[in-house]
């Protein structure tokens, strides 16, 4: 079994709390609007990050972000963007049929969300931001016969990063 710690519009500040709660994940899946380098860095000490563009990600380091990812976890395609808006654009420009996607997770919204669309799990971890009222992340359990989902809101925290 894989745990994927999910995370997604850090704009530039990770929320404290984030770094006690992904301790020990396999990896984590960034959904965008990174804002800044520093905050993959600071997350790469923890787990290997795959991180994908958002619309806020104009820093020439975050720039050559891929829009879309689509990785396997034990048996399982997990499609990884920041606006689900683009995902049929996006996977029929990466060759990928939208019915080979098990998992979406995406961003943009801020809001902490998931649910399921006939056999597709949809998650969207919401914003962990630094000092920002309802900051969020979420987990995948990922086994070969099965994904779950946990979504952690976090402490109110003052720190702006």
């Amino acid at each position: 079994m894989k745990r994927v710690g999910l995370i997604s519009d850090t704009h530039g500040s990770v929320h404290p709390e984030v770094f006690r709660l992904f301790d020990g994940v396999d990896l984590i899946l960034h959904a965008g609007d990174v804002d800044s380098a520093t905050v993959l860095s600071d997350l790469e000490v923890l787990a290997p990050v795959l991180a994908v563009k958002g619309n806020m990600d104009a820093e020439w380091t975050l720039a050559s972000l891929p829009a879309l990812r689509v990785i396997e976890v034990e048996g399982h395609n997990i499609a990884l963007i920041h606006n689900r808006r683009h995902l049929t654009a996006e996977l029929l420009r990466a060759g990928v049929k939208p019915t080979e996607v098990d998992v979406l997770v995406y961003g943009h919204t801020h809001l902490a969300e998931w649910h399921r669309e006939g056999k597709l799990l949809v998650v969207n971890p919401g914003s962990a931001r630094a000092g920002t009222p309802k900051a969020s992340v979420g987990f995948l359990e990922v086994a070969p016969d099965r994904v779950d989902v946990k979504l952690v809101q976090l402490e109110r925290s003052d720190e702006a990063g």
